[in-house]
């Protein structure tokens, strides 16, 4: 029962010692806190200036093949720049979309960057498909014309043929050329805003 008392004893004399130093250094600590959160203050507001991210999107067509989006993905990763603005390209998994994401030192500079930068984007790649589909379109479209133009020899051919025949042949396969060239829609790239405007730097 002595141990006890003698232990406890002992423990409030260093815990009042303790105390005492406390209150004797007080001033010192108030002062090193102080400093650091001054320190933080000046370092989260002066030094360290906010970044803003927002992410925008393309839509490509449904036609487009992953290896297509890949390569699109790279052609547009040669935009991206060390001072900003454009910081990552990269495609959605299982999607046909392409994310575009932009980082600027405030919430107005990062939506006038990323509504500056993704049109030209969107533009680059429209031509890229635009060029691919007509390649396609016409390779369909001559082989259907190789065809119809083998159809008219064979008419010509024919000794009951006449002339005005061949000609009308050849006025439908003009025509149908010509239809088919106007009236085929050659898929676009879409723009598709982001809803979460950034309101808080990250």
């Amino acid at each position: 029962m002595m141990k006890e008392d003698n232990t406890n004893d002992k423990d409030e004399v260093d815990l009042r010692e303790l105390y005492a130093e406390l209150k004797k250094n007080l001033r010192l600590i108030s002062m090193v806190t102080i400093v650091f959160i001054l320190s933080a203050i000046v370092y989260n507001f002066i030094i360290l200036k906010p970044i803003y991210r927002h992410n925008m999107f393309l839509r490509l067509p449904d036609n487009v093949s992953v290896t297509q989006i890949n390569t699109y993905v790279e052609i547009l990763k040669n935009n991206i720049k060390p001072e900003g603005g454009l910081i990552d390209v990269r495609r959605l998994q299982d999607s046909s979309l392409i994310v575009c994401i932009f980082e600027a030192g405030s919430v107005d500079e990062v939506l006038k960057e990323s509504n500056a930068v993704l049109p030209g984007m969107a533009e680059k790649i429209n031509k890229i498909m635009y060029e691919t589909d007509r390649q396609r379109f016409h390779n369909e479209v001559v082989k259907d014309i190789q065809e119809d133009i083998a159809m008219v020899r064979a008419i010509a051919i024919d000794i009951d043929s006449n002339f005005d025949e061949i000609n009308n042949k050849l006025k439908y396969i003009t025509n149908k050329l010509e239809f088919t060239e106007e009236n085929y829609i050659f898929p676009k790239v879409e723009i598709i805003q982001s809803r979460d405007i950034p309101h808080t730097p990250i």
